[in-house]
C-alpha cells in the first residue's frame, strides 16, 4: 500500500507542479477612419513579465464566427508590457472591407502572461529526477512477504 502511495505521490508531483501561466481575455473598443481600424484596450501588467497579446474580431450575432487580423501593429504580440491603455492599428485591405459589413463586431484581445528567464527547466530536471528514483525504489525494493526460498542443494566443500 505504501508503494502505491508513493507512486502517485510522485506522479502528482511529476504533472501537477509545472507552472501555470496567467491568461486573461479582454473585450476591446474600437474606431474605424481612413481604412484602419484603431483598438483600444486596458492592460494590468507586471514589470517582471513579458506578455504575448493576440486579437480577435468576434461577432455577437454568430458565436461562431471569428477573425484573426493580417495587418496589425501596435501593442500587440510578445513583450514587456506596461500597464495601461494600450492602442492597436489594424490596416484593412480592401478584400477585408467588403467582408465586414454590420454592427455587431468586437475585438477579444487574449493577454498571456509569460515567464522571462525562471526555473522552469528546473521542475523538469527534478521531476525527471524524482521519477527515476521512485521506478528504481519500487523496481529494487522486495515485498515484505518475498523471502528467499531455502536451496535444497548442500554447501559445496571447501577448497583445499
Amino acid at each position: 500500500m505504501n508503494r502505491k502511495l508513493l507512486f502517485s505521490s510522485i506522479l502528482f508531483f511529476i504533472f501537477f507542479t509545472i507552472s501555470n501561466y496567467a491568461q486573461q481575455t479582454t473585450e476591446g473598443t474600437f474606431e474605424v477612419s481612413d481604412g484602419k481600424v484603431i483598438i483600444h484596450y486596458n492592460l494590468n501588467a507586471s514589470p517582471d513579465y513579458d506578455y504575448e497579446i493576440n486579437v480577435k474580431l468576434k461577432r455577437k450575432g454568430n458565436s461562431s464566427f471569428e477573425y484573426v487580423p493580417d495587418d496589425i501593429s501596435g501593442d500587440v504580440g510578445e513583450d514587456n508590457f506596461t500597464s495601461g491603455r494600450k492602442t492597436i492599428t489594424w490596416v484593412l485591405t480592401e478584400s477585408e472591407t467588403s467582408k465586414f459589413d454590420g454592427d455587431d463586431f468586437y475585438f477579444e484581445i487574449n493577454i498571456k502572461e509569460i515567464k522571462s528567464g525562471g526555473l522552469s527547466w528546473l521542475y523538469y530536471a527534478g521531476a525527471a529526477v524524482l521519477g527515476g528514483g521512485a521506478a528504481a525504489l519500487l523496481l529494487l525494493t522486495k515485498k515484505a512477504d518475498e523471502t528467499t526460498p531455502n536451496s535444497s542443494f548442500p554447501t559445496p566443500p571447501a577448497r583445499p
